[in-house]
């Protein structure tokens, strides 16, 4: 496809594809564009007098434009932008364009983020009014801009199939790649905080929901394939570790990226399920093909201190459902881990472990690294009483 645009003098346009040509005609300025392959027919053409940062990454040319006196905010873009770029090429495929813009979406718009064919919209209330210097809550400008740089491979990479569950295709997937990259900027601990936010949005979407709950390979509600989703996704990635995910991802790509057959979520689970063992499986089968929520408590703890060992009796139960094996960790003052045991689900409602420590417990939380939907987690954490 080629494009030319002619727009005014203090102005540069942008169109699908490479820019082959720009030149000056009188007051009006001029710009040819041309696509090196097929893209999707998402048409969009922008002319804009906003500055720009440009850099190059890898073989790829990008330019973030900024309101006025914005510049911070656009460098910080520019990282994100080159995380993502740089994460995706090396773990699911290449970025096979000669270019990627991100342009500010005015706030008169309803958008917060959306992504083009090599380029994305990033709302200007979450992209460049938001406050640098805050440290609480969540860097929204880095992680919106994650997520829509990735929908360059789950959404344009990626052949999606038109039927149920699309959009776990799309949106599931690109919530993971912003969960791994936020891991490798932040820590894991921040991307924790992220997924207990995620799982408490899927609850109130789920008290919201006026029609009866899909399982997530069948989803496209927003609280389903943004919520549950994350939920899922880093859930699949703590059990089979982010290599082997990845390694499903990428033959997912390879397997359906255009002019291939159309992708599914069953395609999705049965890569998934190619790299993990047969209790993997079920693990993998019950996020996407299943429902279930847990409200796992500590019901009881019991503690005696004999030489240098801590013998403890500690009780749990689910007020929901049996319907998964839980881990019971220990920590310590410092937050580490001391040790953590597994209950199998049919030892649940309730369950005692006896277990002989060899260093001072300060908490034992259940399920805590996230791998339940969990409808109340203040009942998950038994702070040891100082004596």
């Amino acid at each position: 496809m080629q494009t030319t645009i002619i727009t005014s003098a203090d102005h540069f346009a942008l169109a699908p594809g490479k820019l082959i040509n720009q030149w000056q005609e009188g007051t009006r300025r001029g710009f040819h564009y041309e696509t090196q392959a097929p893209v999707a027919n998402v048409a969009h053409l922008i002319s804009t007098s906003m500055p720009y940062l440009q850099k190059k990454i890898e073989q790829t040319s990008v330019k973030v434009f900024y309101p006025s006196g914005k510049q911070q905010h656009g460098q910080k873009h520019l990282a994100a932008i080159q995380d993502t770029l740089q994460y995706a090429t090396d773990h699911f495929g290449q970025y096979d364009y000669a270019q990627f813009n991100l342009v500010p979406a005015s706030v008169a718009l309803p958008t917060v983020g959306y992504a083009l064919p090599q380029m994305a919209l990033i709302g200007e209330g979450v992209g460049f009014h938001a406050n640098l210097n805050e440290s609480d809550g969540f860097d929204h400008l880095y992680r919106r801009t994650v997520h829509e740089v990735a929908h360059q491979w789950w959404g344009y990479g990626l052949n999606i199939a038109e039927v149920e569950g699309s959009g776990v295709l799309a949106e599931t997937l690109a919530k993971y790649t912003e969960l791994v990259i936020l891991r490798r900027k932040y820590g894991q601990d921040y991307v924790k905080r992220l997924v207990e936010f995620e799982q408490g949005r899927y609850f109130q979407g789920r008290s919201r929901d006026t029609i009866k709950e899909l399982p997530l390979y069948r989803a496209d509600s927003n609280y389903l394939i943004y919520s549950k989703g994350s939920a899922a996704m880093y859930g699949v990635s703590e059990l089979l570790g982010e290599t082997r995910v990845n390694q499903a991802l990428r033959k997912l790509l390879t397997s359906h990226a255009p002019p291939a057959p159309p992708a599914t979520t069953l395609d999705l689970i049965r890569y998934l399920n190619e790299v993990a063992s047969e209790s993997e499986q079920a693990v993998i089968n019950s996020w996407f093909k299943e429902i279930h929520v847990n409200d796992v408590a500590i019901e009881s703890v019991s503690i005696k201190h004999q030489n240098s060992e801590y013998n403890v009796t500690v009780c749990v139960i689910d007020h929901q459902e049996a319907s998964h094996s839980v881990q019971l960790s220990a920590f310590a003052a410092n937050g580490k881990l001391i040790e953590m045991k597994e209950f199998a689900k049919s030892a649940v409602n309730p369950a005692c472990l006896d277990w002989t420590l060899m260093s001072k417990p300060k908490y034992f939380e259940v399920d805590a690294k996230l791998l339940l939907l969990d409808s109340n987690r203040e009942n998950n954490i038994y702070q040891v009483p100082n004596r």
